[in-house]
């Protein structure tokens, strides 16, 4: 509803279930190892903390092609930005 009020396209249903499954999946094989403090669990860690960030993008791949309006595109590049919400 959120993305609609914005009008920016969104992705297809499955394929947001796919990216949270998938983002599940990495978070259960972090905590299998997450007794290791070595440098490829830690960039392991880190990377998962990164993909947060885009958790809630689901805007469609070609979105900014698809949009019309400047002030949503605007809109859409300021959600997408890292470090908007600080």
């Amino acid at each position: 509803m959120f993305w609609e009020k914005a009008r920016i396209p969104t992705k297809r249903a499955d394929h947001i279930t796919d990216k949270i499954k998938k983002l599940h999946e990495s978070y259960r094989l972090l905590q299998k190892g997450s007794e290791r403090q070595n440098p490829k669990q830690m960039n392991a860690t880190k990377s998962f903390q990164d993909s947060l960030d885009d958790l809630f993008d689901i805007a469609h791949a070609d979105a900014m092609k698809l949009m019309t309006i400047q002030e949503d595109k605007d809109f859409l590049e300021l959600q997408r930005k890292k470090g908007w919400n600080i």
